[in-house]
């Protein structure tokens, strides 16, 4: 495994063609990760190359632990993920009636390397949950005093005396 820059994750299109398939890289660090959110240790990063014609099929892993800030209640904490993307990258040839989208990258004649910088990001980033919790019962902080419900209760009453929904009370339904 090769440890490496996340602007140079780029796999020899020579190697491939003289019968390489699996690539590993060890990442320390990603550009343009969300706030909040980092992976100290880096991330593993494995991709399959598969040769279709002269174009090339990537699936591409990414795996790391993230530390993540809980959107509850805030506290930091350490969570495994894992992401998969496939790319194919193709010279034009095959791909005549096809334009350059997140899922097929062309080529030029001249290209040398397959650049899979940009998929790993977004193999990493696509696993990261919209919503990041700490656990699934997590209960969040009290909006009204802030205590942290998960470790303590508060005195804070649980109703508001002003509700829209009030007027829907006095209705009566027969």
């Amino acid at each position: 495994m090769r440890s490496t820059d996340f602007d140079r994750l780029h796999i020899p299109i020579a190697s491939v063609k003289q019968g390489d398939r699996h690539f590993e890289f060890h990442v320390s660090s990603f550009p343009d990760m969300m706030e909040g959110s980092s992976f100290p240790d880096g991330t593993l990063i494995r991709a399959d190359v598969q040769t279709i014609g002269e174009d090339f099929l990537v699936d591409l892993g990414v795996e790391g632990e993230g530390e993540f800030r809980c959107d509850r209640c805030g506290k930091s904490f350490r969570k495994p993920v894992q992401g998969r993307i496939q790319t194919l990258f193709g010279y034009g040839k095959s791909l005549d009636r096809i334009e350059e989208s997140d899922e097929i990258k062309l080529l030029q004649p001249s290209d040398r390397v397959l650049d899979i910088a940009r998929d790993a990001a977004d193999a990493l980033i696509l696993s990261i949950p919209a919503k990041i919790l700490c656990s699934d019962t997590c209960r969040g902080l009290c909006p009204f005093c802030g205590a942290d419900l998960n470790s303590e209760t508060c005195s804070c009453p649980k109703e508001t005396a002003d509700s829209p929904w009030d007027a829907l009370k006095d209705i009566p339904f027969d």
